[in-house]
């Protein structure tokens, strides 16, 4: 399950027992906030993120909105979604849709340390505004390293709409100093795979992780790109 996931059912499980929290968007452990007894540490840390929109004239990627739900209730339906990006064997419901719409706006609320931002991001159509999937960061870790990922509708797929949302986040987030960016891909999932290598990323080899899915197990294989390569190819299309 994609960390930003991983964080919303975390503070999920909290308000369901009752714990009180410093922020309800906390990103991080290190950092402290000066509320009043009664409050559990802040399990994240809560900083001004930055608001993107970024776009090349035919897809936009932007922060969620509470519209957004039935969105993702009907993307939570199909197979490759939930096994892929969901984690799971049914889709969602209405009341899980919209906590989770609510929670992927609060992430955006939020960022780690020195403007790193995580979070979901809706790929949208330009021209309409039709949303089309999601691209996000998962999370960062030492050396300004971002690890992203991302999924799309039955309808937006085969039109190179993924690799367009890829190439624009990349390209983002070095433009806010990522240093290498990677991204986690199942085995047998050969079209994620392919919008990958065709956004720029190599192979790197087996997490050394697997995918459980119907009692059989799947390697999980890493791609990644270095932003001093990034940025040489970048500059040799303009040249």
């Amino acid at each position: 399950m994609p960390r930003h996931l991983r964080r919303a059912e975390r503070r999920r499980s909290l308000r369901r027992r009752g714990a009180k929290t410093c922020h309800s968007a906390c990103q991080r452990s290190d950092i402290h906030c000066d509320k009043p007894d009664g409050y559990r540490p802040c399990e994240d840390a809560a900083v001004p993120a930055p608001i993107p929109v970024v776009s090349d004239s035919v897809i936009t990627l932007r922060r969620w909105a509470g519209s957004d739900a039935r969105f993702l209730l009907d993307a939570s339906e199909d197979p490759a979604i939930q096994r892929y990006s969901l984690s799971r064997s049914r889709p969602l419901t209405a009341a899980e849709a919209q906590v989770a719409v609510h929670d992927y706006e609060a992430t955006w609320v939020s960022a780690h340390a020195l403007d790193r931002p995580s979070g979901s991001l809706v790929i949208t159509d330009s021209g309409t505004g039709t949303p089309l999937g999601q691209c996000g960061i998962d999370g960062w870790s030492l050396g300004d390293v971002a690890q992203i990922g991302y999924w799309l509708v039955p309808k937006a797929r085969g039109r190179g709409i993924a690799t367009r949302a890829v190439v624009l986040l990349t390209s983002w987030l070095f433009d806010l100093g990522a240093s290498r960016v990677f991204l986690t891909v199942v085995e047998d999932n050969r079209a994620s795979i392919e919008v990958a290598q065709r956004a720029g990323f190599l192979l790197e080899g087996s997490t050394g992780e697997q995918s459980i899915w119907m009692g059989r197990a799947h390697e999980i294989l890493c791609f990644a790109v270095a932003a001093e390569e990034w940025k040489r190819r970048q500059q040799t299309r303009v040249d």
